[in-house]
C-alpha cells in the first residue's frame, strides 16, 4: 500500500482526550491522505466500478461549553473501485465556519448543548439559528458532484465525489435565506432532478424546493415561484424517503419534543397511505385522509 499525505489541520485538543465522543471510535482524524495500491484479502472484481462515500462529524477545537458529536466538522472519506484495484482519499469538507476556525484557533460557534449566545462569531447557520454549518450529517451524488449537508439546514458543499476536490458551496443563483437546505435531500432517479426540504425553529412549514438536472433552481419555498409549503407541524427532519408513486415523499421527523416520534406515512390494512408531498408537480398540504396507495 502506498500512502501521501495531503495536509494537517491545527487542533486544540488534548492527546491524550479522554472525551466519551472524542476517544476510541470517535477519535477524531485531522490528516488529510491519499492511498493507493491499498492491500486486498482475496480480489476485487475487474467490473466492480464505483465510489464509495462516508460522511463523518470530526471533533477539530475544543468547545466554547460542551460538545456534542453532531458539532464536529465534515470530513469526507471516500474508496474507488476501478480495474481490480482501490484507492482511498479523505478530505475535510472546507465550510466557511472550518475555514474561519482554522483561522481563529479556536470554536467561535455554540452548539447545539449550548446556548446560542455562547457563541462568539457573528453569524451562524441553522434552523435554531447561530450554529455552524458542518455538512456533516449526509452526502449524496448530483450531476457528478459529491453534495455535503448538515441536518439543521445549512449550504450545500461540492466536492469531486472521486478524488474529493473541494468546489467551493452550490449557489443555484440565490443567496442563503436562512433556511438552506435539510440534509438527506434525495436525487430522482428518473429526471435527475434534486429534492430538498429545509424548516426554522419558529415556522410550522416544512419548506420544499427542487434542482433541476442542470443544476438550476426551479423552486424554493419563500421564492415566487413556491409549489408547495408543508404544513407539518412543528418538525425536525430526520429523513425522507421518495417513492415511486403517487406520494413522492415520506417524511420522518419528531415534533416539538425530541421524544415525540412520529412518521408521516402511516399503513392501512398492510398497505401503505402516504401523507406527504405527492409530487414535483402536484401541490396540496399534507392530508392525513389521503387514501392514495402505491
Amino acid at each position: 500500500m502506498k500512502v501521501q499525505k495531503v495536509a494537517d489541520y491545527a487542533s486544540d485538543l488534548p492527546e491524550k482526550d479522554d472525551h466519551p465522543y472524542r476517544s476510541g471510535a470517535w477519535r477524531p482524524q485531522h490528516t488529510e491522505y491519499d492511498a493507493w495500491d491499498l492491500d486486498v484479502i482475496g480480489e476485487i472484481p475487474d467490473d466492480l466500478t464505483g465510489t464509495y462515500l462516508r460522511n463523518t462529524e470530526t471533533a477539530v477545537f475544543q468547545p466554547i461549553k460542551r460538545y456534542h458529536p453532531f458539532e464536529g466538522d465534515a470530513m469526507i472519506h471516500s474508496i474507488t473501485f476501478g480495474g481490480g484495484e482501490a484507492r482511498y482519499a479523505n478530505r475535510f469538507v472546507k465550510t466557511e465556519g472550518f475555514l474561519a476556525e482554522q483561522q481563529a484557533g479556536r470554536a467561535l460557534w455554540a452548539g447545539i448543548a449550548e446556548h446560542p449566545s455562547n457563541a462568539i462569531a457573528e453569524h451562524g447557520w441553522g434552523a435554531r439559528g447561530m450554529l455552524k454549518d458542518a455538512a456533516s450529517t449526509d452526502v449524496i451524488v448530483h450531476r457528478g458532484e459529491a453534495l455535503a449537508s448538515y441536518y439543521q439546514c445549512g449550504e450545500l458543499y461540492r466536492l469531486d465525489p472521486v478524488t474529493l476536490e473541494d468546489r467551493s458551496v452550490s449557489k443555484w443563483g440565490i443567496e442563503y435565506s436562512g433556511r438552506g437546505v435539510a440534509a438527506h435531500p434525495k436525487v430522482d432517479p428518473h429526471t435527475g432532478e434534486l429534492l430538498f426540504f429545509n424548516y426554522l425553529r419558529d415556522d410550522l412549514n416544512l419548506g420544499y424546493g427542487v434542482i433541476d438536472a442542470d443544476g438550476e433552481i426551479i423552486f424554493t419555498q419563500g421564492e415566487p415561484e413556491t409549489r408547495q409549503v408543508v404544513d407539518a407541524g412543528s418538525v425536525w427532519l430526520l429523513d425522507s424517503i421518495m417513492m415511486d408513486c403517487q406520494a413522492r415523499w415520506i417524511i420522518w421527523g419528531c415534533g416539538t419534543s425530541n421524544t415525540d416520534l412520529r412518521l408521516d406515512s402511516f399503513m392501512s390494512d398492510g398497505q401503505l397511505i402516504p401523507t406527504g408531498v405527492k409530487t414535483g408537480t402536484q401541490q396540496g398540504p399534507l392530508n392525513p385522509n389521503d387514501t392514495s396507495v402505491c
